[in-house]
């Protein structure tokens, strides 16, 4: 007996059949929905797998735009252009909007914010602050050199503190020149357009936009600093801060370090040597955390602030803007890029690898895996690099490890960062000192490609979402 007849036969007796309570129906009605069927199944697969490679796109692009991803790289590096040597602060400063920008002395020693296309070098505008003075012309570091972005006034603005003071001279003659008349620029980053001009006080080091008010380190001789913050509209002064026993010492620093660094709820402000000493600062000019030299570095990550204790202790301490404040075992691992699919479980790391969720300062897993300084936190999974060395992936929740893939045994992995299919990480061979670059697969952690730098490029460094290598003789080139 044939399959085929047996076929014919049940489809043709389901044919003639009539159904109950119904006349009968024609012979060979019922054929004309099977082509249809397949055409709707066929459409039905292609438009399913056409929503599942838009929603890979999309994701992949909400990735590729997250803070800390970088732009995907080529099939080899290469120099893409040369940065002026003007311009390596401006660098360091990251990028705005798809490019560097930061202060530029001029030849004249006029003081301008400049922004650089990221892609090819090219000055999108200039914006002079300040006209010419032959003396800043020939200085050694003009200060300070950076900006950074303040979102608190635009989602596109940056903030540029404009200073009249700086260091001249060279050997042994350096003429220090006080910072007089200093503002805090705020300026569009898309064509330069200022935003917000404050005038802040004499002696002014370093500013730091939180809230509504820029709080400014003043130099305050012979005594340390000073935090003083001033409205970000009027400039009206709103509240001064001076940290305790600074003119019983009689110390007379007047030392370059001295810092103010702005997270979500307030400002970190940080003493010169020799006291170098923190103290966190609420947006009220309230104290949270009172002056104290154990603290071995800080971070602000997301809304939250990490105060990391000496390297005895190894604890980090975490606030958060509701004001509540947990102390956690070990050194946290500051994300270089994070989407947020993890919420507030994060890396420690002291001699043994945990997850601790910040919110209960509770540990959640461990493993004895010894791991670098960075993360980069992507659908629920963080990537860290080993000391094997390796690149390991873990499910942020259950500790699971997802995939240990080794690489270069010679080499040290920097912090991974993500072209948003991909995780990227600069590496460093541990003899010949050169660095190189690996691509890896999201999902399984091969790796996809290697890339060597350009000749004469001896490091390579993440600047916003470019990869800048650095020369032997300290000129920094774009590579891409």
């Amino acid at each position: 007996m044939r399959l085929d007849r047996l076929q014919v036969v049940d489809v043709e007796e389901l044919a003639d059949a009539p159904l109950a309570g119904r006349p009968g129906a024609r012979r060979g009605r019922h054929w004309w929905w099977l082509p249809l069927a397949g055409v709707v199944a066929l459409g039905g697969l292609v438009i399913g797998q056409s929503t599942l490679d838009e929603r890979a796109r999309a994701t992949a692009a909400a990735r590729a735009a997250l803070p800390g991803a970088i732009d995907p790289l080529g099939a080899e590096l290469t120099v893409q252009w040369r940065v002026d040597p003007r311009d390596t602060a401006l660098i360091r400063a990251g990028t705005f909007d798809d490019a560097f920008v930061g202060l530029r002395t001029l030849d004249d020693g006029s003081l301008a914010v400049v922004a650089l296309d990221d892609a090819t070098g090219a000055q999108r505008w200039e914006r002079v602050l300040r006209g010419p003075d032959p003396v800043r012309a020939a200085a050694v570091t003009p200060q300070p050199p950076l900006c950074h972005a303040a979102p608190q006034v635009d989602e596109r603005a940056v903030a540029c503190l404009v200073s009249d003071g700086y260091l001249a001279g060279g050997g042994s003659t350096v003429l220090r020149v006080p910072a007089a008349e200093p503002h805090l620029v705020v300026l569009d980053a898309r064509d330069g357009a200022i935003l917000r001009d404050v005038v802040l006080p004499a002696g002014t080091a370093d500013a730091a936009v939180t809230g509504d008010v820029v709080v400014a380190a003043v130099q305050d001789p012979p005594w340390h600093v000073v935090a003083v913050a001033v409205d970000l509209v009027t400039g009206a002064e709103r509240w001064r801060y001076e940290p305790p026993d600074q003119r019983a010492s009689g110390s007379t620093s007047t030392g370059t370090d001295v810092a103010v660094r702005a997270f979500e709820v307030g400002v970190v402000l940080r003493e010169p040597s020799p006291a170098s000493r923190l103290t966190v600062l609420g947006a009220d000019g309230g104290v949270l955390a009172e002056p104290s030299t154990t603290w071995s570095g800080w971070a602000a990550v997301g809304d939250e602030l990490w105060l990391r204790r000496d390297n005895v202790t190894s604890r980090t301490v975490v606030w958060s803007p509701d004001g509540s404040e947990r102390t956690v075992p070990g050194r946290l691992l500051t994300p270089n890029v994070d989407d947020g699919s993890a919420g507030h479980v994060r890396l420690s790391d002291r001699r043994v690898l945990r997850a601790v969720d910040t919110d209960t300062g509770g540990v959640l897993w461990s493993t004895t895996r010894a791991v670098g300084s960075g993360v980069a936190v992507l659908g629920g999974r963080m990537y860290v690099p080993t000391w094997s060395p390796s690149l390991l992936a873990v499910d942020a929740r259950s500790g699971k490890v997802l995939w240990d893939v080794a690489v270069d045994p010679d080499a040290f992995a920097g912090t991974p960062t993500t072209d948003g299919t991909s995780i990227v990480v600069v590496q460093r061979s541990m003899t010949a000192g050169t660095p190189f670059v690996t691509v890896h697969d999201l999902v399984d952690g091969r790796v996809v490609a290697r890339l060597e730098p350009p000749d004469g490029v001896v490091v390579i460094s993440q600047e916003g979402r470019r990869l800048v290598g650095g020369l032997s003789d300290g000129t920094l080139v774009v590579l891409g």
